[in-house]
């Protein structure tokens, strides 16, 4: 069953959130709830596959926030995250019983009745994979020696790996150091910004490797510490933004000229930013104008393809590149008039194919279109893959 069918079916059951949930302080309220309505999704295959996008919906929030709260009932283990294939999150109920296997004093290990072992070993059976093992309601969790021989056979030339090595390696060279860097606990890091803050592979590294180049910078986070970088991760995403590439310097057209005389009359601009808003028009312009180029071409040659009418779509709206433009320029003027003390530098917000506002733009078109944000990649590949007239 596809997960839009799954998600958008009334469930015919109730939300159960069990009284130690209810009554833990550590949980927030919102996260709670969350739980509940995990325990519902869950009642399809005894696991749900909700993404952080879908439950921020349905709580009317952000999904940063929904990670938040899948990491703090995670952390006190009452729900389980997986990854299939790398790519895919399984989100399984766990709920533990602290009488069950707790030490008593001495540091010896209660011993279980009988009909206990029993019962705990039908439900191991009952819920066990080749990766790990869920257990019902009146059975214990994983111990930490399971935990970590799973963690240990892990692949060390996984690609998480491969960078929190090249990222340690730097750290230890430019700053003098007496504490070890672990590669695992960054790689760990690494691993838990894309599963639970939904943040892929190809962002995670345009972000390290960014931060690399520009460590020494005046204004760059420093984080010289797995948990620091994590709590740091947007604000370098941020400063890596208000960088941006270097402008090159272009010819100005008519249809540039002619924006960038409405874009200074009819909106305000922070005087430091003038000098660079004639460039940025201009490159954002011609930009443009090769996305539609490329479009065009590639609806001649595959009238047959499944992508087709998606790409006729994208060709409506993008179809006059002044217009489309201008109101790229009005939306940035919006958003950094609101600013404070903004240093005025355009080239984060150049409109071109890996701009992270035009991803957002691309998928919220894609989703309006046929449900399916992703479709934008799939489409980009298959637009660069052509050869060029």
């Amino acid at each position: 069953m596809k997960e839009e069918n799954v998600l958008n079916q009334e469930p015919n059951f109730y939300a159960v959130i069990p009284y130690n949930i209810l009554t833990n302080e550590q949980i927030i309220p919102q996260a709670r709830l969350l739980y509940g309505l995990l325990s519902s999704l869950c009642k399809y295959k005894g696991y749900c596959w909700a993404s952080n996008k879908f439950l921020a919906e349905k709580f009317k929030t952000h999904k940063r926030t929904v990670g938040t709260w899948l990491n703090l009932l995670e952390k006190n283990h009452y729900i389980s995250i997986d990854m299939v294939d790398n790519y895919k999150r399984k989100i399984f109920i766990v709920l533990a019983q602290k009488t069950i296997g707790e030490k008593c004093k001495g540091g010896r290990q209660k011993e279980q009745a009988p009909h206990r072992r029993k019962h705990q070993q039908n439900n191991i059976s009952k819920y066990k994979d080749n990766r790990t093992i869920r257990v019902s309601q009146k059975t214990v969790t994983p111990s930490k020696c399971s935990k970590g021989i799973l963690k240990g056979l892990k692949d060390k030339n996984t690609p998480d790996h491969k960078l929190a090595a090249k990222l340690c390696n730097y750290i230890l060279k430019t700053k003098k150091t007496t504490h070890p860097l672990k590669i695992s606990a960054w790689t760990t890091v690494f691993r838990d910004l894309k599963n639970k803050q939904d943040i892929d592979h190809k962002r995670l590294k345009t972000v390290i490797l960014w931060y690399i180049n520009h460590f020494n910078d005046k204004y760059t986070p420093k984080a010289y510490s797995a948990k620091t970088f994590r709590e740091k991760f947007y604000n370098i995403e941020d400063a890596m933004l208000r960088v941006g590439p270097d402008l090159k310097p272009v010819d100005m057209t008519p249809e540039g000229t002619d924006l960038t005389k409405e874009m200074i009359d009819q909106y305000n601009w922070p005087k430091n930013s003038q000098k660079q808003l004639s460039q940025a028009i201009q490159i954002s312009y011609n930009n443009l104008k090769v996305f539609v180029r490329k479009n065009n071409n590639w609806l001649e040659k595959n009238k047959k393809h499944k992508y087709f009418y998606y790409s006729q779509h994208l060709q409506y709206i993008f179809n006059m590149p002044k217009h489309y433009t201008r109101l790229w320029f009005m939306e940035v003027n919006y958003k950094v008039s609101r600013w404070k003390n903004w240093n005025g530098d355009l080239k984060p917000y150049i409109l071109a194919e890996d701009n992270p506002m035009f991803i957002e733009k691309c998928h919220e078109i894609s989703a309006e279109y046929c449900g399916n944000a992703d479709r934008w990649e799939k489409f980009l590949e298959l637009l660069n893959s052509q050869k060029s007239p």
